[in-house]
């Protein structure tokens, strides 16, 4: 697997996207920490569809919005303007 920081990633794009193509794993990096995986596709993962229904599977859930007491804040930052003027 190669290693690589991002503006190195960047500046030879292409070069890396070749390597990517011919099967090789590129390790990307900011600032020497490693953050992503390019990888080709395994066999089989050939289209968009199959792709997003596995990244839908390692979604975490979210959350129910909070329901929070008091004005809202568009209104206090209207008021705020309206005292300036």
């Amino acid at each position: 697997m190669e290693r690589v920081g991002l503006r190195e990633a960047n500046v030879h794009f292409a070069k890396y996207m070749k390597m990517v193509k011919e099967g090789e794993e590129i390790l990307l990096t900011d600032r020497g920490v490693p953050f992503a995986v390019i990888q080709p596709l395994k066999k089989g993962e050939d289209t968009l569809d199959e792709i997003l229904i596995q990244s839908k599977r390692r979604q975490l859930p979210l959350h129910e919005p909070l329901s929070l007491e008091g004005r809202a804040l568009a209104e206090i930052i209207a008021e705020e303007r309206e005292e300036r003027l």
